[in-house]
């Protein structure tokens, strides 16, 4: 049977494997397209289901391998995919030459990610003998699209090693290949590989030119923007060009986060954005956005100011990503609604035409205006994250009264928050016909950020946290000691634990253990990130064999953070905590990789909050969260 790739990605997601089990090419389909829109860990999962399903006599096997070892490559996850490229090599396949090129990428990736420069210095040349082996390979062959890609890695990594003038001399060689494949509708990547080798030899002006032909001609494809924008950052900062001047060439979307006042009930005492100042804002909203020719736009959906937003990013065909604090049926009666049913109208188009709808919590009358004060975190949060992840810059843009106000979680609280992220921003004034930047803005208080807000109502034994961190930990391979090994474990694991508790007391609000299993809530991401990172450590540095252990014990931590209750437990009177947020954490521990940290993207967004954080997130992709909790944007916490 048929299906499309949607029909497809949504049995994949809901866990209906029918399909791919009565026709695997639907494993092949799947994964290259989730490895296409950069979702390594979603392509990662199908194509290791697949090696269960597809036999090594089949024809399909020795392709799902080398497609299961890309997902690692673009996962992170260099040395696995290593370890099965060389597999695949020793096989001698037809694709060999792919399997060569993925090899070398694997260790230039590993070799620029590593802090160790003799590590560093050696995976180069391991990369360097095999980009140069595939090289003279492909032109004895005459197979001049081979050529040129692997003729550009070499140089590449010859440049990162200082022979700047052999880099030179291959990047000639490759222009000359690559100008004589050149037709009109030649790929992009042609385009690219003409204009780094254009860069490595200095002429700036033409690397511009092609880089800017080459974003022309993957206009749908950021994921391949963002790559030649890096590797030209890393040409650059070798060679001490200004990245600067290039990066409009590669024309990477902007992304824009937007805020701004609800307009005023027809019995509002004084005014705020009457509905008269709704031309004036309107015309402003699109002149604003109008000065970009691609963007993400991130923001909520209440009436006024957002569903203005919200409609003219639509309007000019840019990616909307609608963050509600809770339910959007409780949000339509609490935020939208207003005298006028327009509203109504045009926040069920915007919430139908959004690229995305994140409702980030059940709505609860413990939360006042806290929840809104999350939500204002996410939204920045989440920005700063995918400019991180896609090299692009970020914006905000308000409509505000000019007013100060102590309220959390409201458009003055928004634009303290982003000035303390350092987001540059605009202001669409609502006291007079003008704009001005955060340059004009007073500088409010930095306390009201520094902590998540809580707040005690009704229950004086419950306290509601606008949000929390927490982790949940699990030692792989737990369940297979046998009983000796579990009380050496207990003791030896449970006793070096204990010593990066006592380390971090100060910050951990709550903590629970089970066998191998850890749950902790934390005051802050830095402490949390901090005793997540040494936990691994610690598990990393032990000899476990010497106490009679797995020599290969490793561990899975997940990080989460958002809304959740504190309650006195009454059996054990000690604080407990629940929640949504709490539950989802607990699942996304389990399709957490061995030795490694994931963090949900909402953990992500608080953390990039917070001026004391400055660990770097590597953006994995979506993962599917086990007992029907759907997916999640998982990102990576590597140690350096």
């Amino acid at each position: 049977m048929s299906f499309s790739i949607e029909e497809l990605s949504k049995r994949w997601i809901e866990q209906k494997f029918e399909a791919f089990h009565q026709e695997p090419e639907h494993f092949l389909k799947l994964g290259q397209y989730y490895l296409k829109q950069h979702e390594p860990l979603l392509a990662y999962d199908v194509f290791i289901h697949a090696t269960n399903v597809v036999t090594e006599a089949d024809s399909m096997h020795s392709s799902i391998q080398y497609y299961l070892a890309l997902s690692l490559l673009e996962s992170g996850n260099e040395i696995a995919a290593i370890e099965r490229l060389d597999e695949l090599l020793r096989l001698e396949l037809d694709n060999s030459s792919d399997i060569e090129g993925a090899l070398g990428r694997a260790y230039k990736q590993k070799g620029l990610s590593s802090s160790d420069l003799i590590e560093a210095t050696s995976d180069f040349k391991k990369a360097e003998n095999i980009y140069q082996k595939a090289y003279k390979n492909a032109r004895k062959q005459e197979r001049l699209h081979d050529s040129y890609y692997h003729g550009i890695n070499l140089a590449f990594l010859m440049l990162c090693q200082g022979a700047q003038r052999d880099a030179c001399e291959l990047s000639q060689e490759v222009i000359q290949i690559c100008e004589g494949l050149l037709e009109a509708d030649s790929p992009y990547w042609l385009y690219a590989t003409i204009a780094e080798a254009s860069l490595i030899l200095g002429d700036e002006k033409k690397a511009t030119t092609y880089y800017s032909e080459a974003a022309k001609r993957c206009v749908k494809d950021v994921r391949g923007r963002t790559s030649m924008a890096r590797q030209a950052s890393v040409i650059s900062g070798l060679l001490d060009v200004d990245f600067d001047e290039l990066f409009p060439a590669f024309a990477l979307p902007q992304v824009i986060v937007y805020t701004g006042h609800r307009i005023d009930a027809n019995d509002r005492s004084s005014a705020c954005f009457p509905a008269e100042k709704m031309p004036y804002v309107k015309s402003e909203i699109r002149h604003q956005l109008g000065a970009f020719s691609s963007a993400i736009c991130i923001g909520s959906a209440a009436n006024g100011a957002d569903l203005l937003f919200a409609e003219a990013a639509l309007e000019n065909g840019f990616d909307l990503h609608i963050v509600l604090p809770y339910n959007r049926d409780v949000f339509r009666e609490k935020s939208v609604k207003a005298d006028d049913d327009f509203w109504f109208e045009l926040y069920d188009t915007v919430l139908d035409k959004a690229k995305s709808l994140i409702e980030l919590a059940e709505f609860s009358s413990y939360s006042q205006d806290t929840i809104y004060d999350f939500a204002n975190r996410y939204i920045a949060g989440m920005a700063l994250s995918r400019v991180a992840s896609t090299m692009s810059k970020v914006k905000g843009l308000a409509v505000f009264d000019g007013v100060e106000s102590a309220l959390v979680g409201g458009t003055y609280s928004a634009l303290e928050l982003w000035k303390q992220t350092n987001i540059d921003y605009e202001v669409i004034s609502l006291e007079g016909d003008g704009i001005y930047t955060a340059n004009d803005f007073p500088q409010g208080e930095e306390a009201i950020f520094a902590l998540p807000v809580v707040t005690r109502q009704k229950n004086a034994d419950v306290s509601y946290y606008n949000y929390l961190p927490m982790l949940f930990a699990d030692v792989k391979g737990y369940s297979k000691l046998n009983e000796e090994q579990l009380v050496n474990f207990s003791s030896v694991f449970l006793a070096k634990a204990g010593e990066i508790f006592n380390r971090h007391s100060v910050g951990i609000l709550s903590k629970r253990t089970q066998g191998d299993g850890l749950f902790v809530v934390f005051s802050s991401v830095e402490t949390a990130i901090d005793f997540s990172t040494s936990l691994q450590a610690m598990i990393l540095s032990v000899d476990w064999a010497s106490y009679e252990l797995p020599a290969d014990l490793s561990i899975r931590i997940a990080l989460d953070a958002g809304p959740c209750y504190s309650y006195q437990e009454p059996i054990t009177q000690t604080r407990e905590y629940c929640g949504h947020y709490v539950n989802r954490a607990a699942r996304l521990e389990p399709v957490t990789p061995p030795s490694t940290i994931f963090a949900s993207e909402t953990f992500v967004a608080m953390a990039q909050c917070s001026k004391k954080q400055k660990q770097k997130f590597h953006y994995m992709g979506y993962v599917v969260l086990p007992k029907q909790y759907g997916t999640m944007r998982a990102f990576q916490i590597k140690q350096y």
